[in-house]
């Protein structure tokens, strides 16, 4: 036998590469039902046609034949085993099938005089049996019996693969459509959570609103007592008057910070950008914090050069930001913990990282904790919070052209770090 061409690449490799496989629906559906060809025809019609086949012998990954080239010959599988491939030469060939011994190959090209309509390839070592067009149509005009004969089992072979074909596509069929119907079931869900978010969002916004205006009435009114009470009264009246004072004014931080995070999702809020040292914000807010953190015994230190670059910055809003990271860091570091405040200039940005000695936070948790109203499950801090300070810090240092980032191992603390560029942003706008 003349040498074969091999496949370029093992024949595991060019089938499991980006190729669609549609084998297992195939085989399953044509294994119990195809029979094998010899054992189909009579004895006397097994022995004619013994006369006329050759045999071949094809090794693992051998071409048997290729798509296109002509359909002049049939193959009976005696041992071994192929697989039918379409396209074999484009970049995502299509597996059909795979055939076994006993089963035929090139039967339709064959039949109908035309080129193969797909590759086959040996995926072990095959023996086939070899019969021509000439030797088929020599017998049909010899012993017209037999021909007919072998006709037929050949017929049935197709009529019976074509009907596996067949409930294959209208499985796939089904499932298609199945899978339409559960795409058009997540789209409308999708469109569903969405109105449901935009109705949520608008509620907010307006109990917000509503809040802010009595709440300020509210802080007026106590204020206003506190002028016209007569002093003994008003000396007796201090502490419930300033507590009275105090929670209106935690809300009204509290709905504030929601109408601010509103604003700066929605672009809203505009920066309003000046020559800015961090050094002194940071400097200040740690003074500012210093009683909070000696009440719980927590060191607060500085790690910074005695000079910063200037950057073109919104100082409220960073000096909130800073505010945010370090009054988050003393919610969660223990009693006689450590929280570090480094800076440093950085490849043309200035970089601020908080270090805590806290609990630290798990991993999973960690994409999610810039978002709002988000809260590590199962810490607890010493203060409870709405979960937007992180939101309106993210928000203001990318706004400044800026990243903001968490570095925590659960047990070994949490370090919120961000850098702001030296230059301004282009566009200074939330």
């Amino acid at each position: 036998m003349t040498n074969v061409d091999q496949l370029a690449v093992p024949l595991k490799q060019s089938i499991e590469l980006p190729v669609r496989n549609l084998t297992d629906a195939a085989d399953r559906a044509t294994a119990s039902n195809v029979p094998h060809f010899l054992e189909s025809l009579s004895a006397t019609g097994r022995e004619v046609l013994k006369e006329l086949l050759q045999d071949e012998y094809y090794p693992a990954n051998a071409l048997i034949f290729r798509e296109g080239t002509p359909g002049d010959v049939l193959y009976i599988i005696c041992s071994g085993r192929v697989a039918i491939i379409k396209d074999l030469e484009s970049e995502t060939p299509i597996l059909l099938a795979h055939r076994g011994a006993g089963q035929v190959l090139g039967e339709m090209s064959l039949l109908e005089s035309r080129p193969h309509s797909a590759s086959v390839v040996a995926v072990e070592d095959v023996h086939l049996l070899r019969l021509t067009r000439a030797d088929l149509q020599m017998l049909i005009v010899e012993q017209p019996g037999v021909g007919v004969e072998i006709l037929r089992a050949l017929s049935y072979i197709l009529s019976t693969r074509l009907r596996a074909a067949d409930e294959v596509r209208t499985s796939v069929v089904h499932a298609e459509s199945r899978l339409a119907r559960r795409v058009q079931q997540l789209a409308t869900e999708k469109e569903r959570l969405a109105e449901l978010e935009r109705l949520r969002q608008e509620t907010t916004d307006l109990i917000v609103h509503d809040l802010r205006s009595p709440l300020t009435c509210i802080e007026a009114s106590l204020q206003l007592l506190q002028e016209i009470l007569p002093e003994e009264v008003r000396t007796s009246c201090a502490t419930i008057i300033d507590l009275a004072m105090g929670s209106c004014r935690e809300v009204i931080d509290l709905v504030d910070s929601l109408l601010e995070v509103t604003r700066i999702e929605s672009s809203e809020l505009a920066l309003n950008l000046w020559p800015v040292s961090l050094l002194p914000l940071i400097t200040d807010t740690l003074n500012r914090l210093s009683p909070l953190a000696e009440q719980y015994n927590i060191t607060l230190e500085l790690d910074a050069p005695a000079e910063l670059p200037i950057i073109q910055g919104d100082g409220k809003k960073l000096e909130r930001v800073l505010n945010n990271l370090l009054d988050n860091a003393l919610k969660y570091t223990p009693d006689g913990g450590l929280i570090t405040v480094t800076a440093r200039p950085v490849n043309g940005r200035v970089e601020v990282r908080v270090s805590d000695t806290g609990p630290g936070i798990p991993p999973e948790h960690q994409e999610r904790i810039f978002d709002r109203f988000t809260r590590v499950p199962g810490s607890e801090g010493r203060r409870r919070g709405l979960g937007l300070g992180l939101t309106f810090c993210r928000s203001v240092i990318e706004a400044h052209g800026g990243r903001i980032w968490v570095e925590s191992e659960v047990g070994q603390g949490s370090t919120f770090a961000f850098t702001i560029p030296v230059e301004a942003p282009e566009h200074p706008g939330i």
